[in-house]
C-alpha cells in the first residue's frame, strides 16, 4: 500500500475546478496600491509606519550606512528563513511518507 497523493481530492467541495477561475480567485491584478481592498489598505499602512520607524532608527544608530539597503537585507535573511523552513518540513514530510508505506508494505506484503 502506498500513500495516495490524491486522499483528500474527495474532500474538495468542487472536485474539478475551472484552473482560471481558481487563479482569479487566488490573485487579483491592482494597477495602485488603491485597488487594494480597505482591510489590506489599513494593513499596508500599519506595516508602512513600521518600516519607517525601523529606517529611522536605523538612520540614528548607523548614520554612514543606507538604511533602506539594510531594511531589503533584512528582508532577504526572513525570505531565505523562510524558504529553508519550507524545504525543511517539506523533507519531513517526504520521509514521513516512506515510513508509512514502509510500515504499511511491511505489514501487507509488498504491492
Amino acid at each position: 500500500m502506498r500513500l495516495n497523493p490524491d486522499f483528500f481530492k474527495d474532500s474538495d467541495p468542487d472536485p474539478s475546478p475551472d484552473p482560471e477561475q481558481m487563479l482569479n480567485e487566488m490573485f487579483k491584478v491592482i494597477n495602485t496600491l488603491d485597488d487594494l481592498p480597505k482591510e489590506r489598505i489599513e494593513e499596508l499602512d500599519a506595516l508602512s509606519e513600521r518600516v519607517s520607524e525601523m529606517l529611522d532608527h536605523e538612520e540614528a544608530v548607523n548614520p554612514g550606512r543606507n538604511a533602506i539597503i539594510r531594511y531589503l537585507a533584512f528582508q532577504e535573511l526572513q525570505i531565505h528563513g523562510l524558504q529553508m523552513g519550507i524545504g525543511q518540513i517539506h523533507n519531513m514530510l517526504l520521509m514521513l511518507a516512506q515510513a508509512v508505506d514502509s510500515k504499511e508494505d511491511k505489514g501487507h506484503g509488498s504491492n
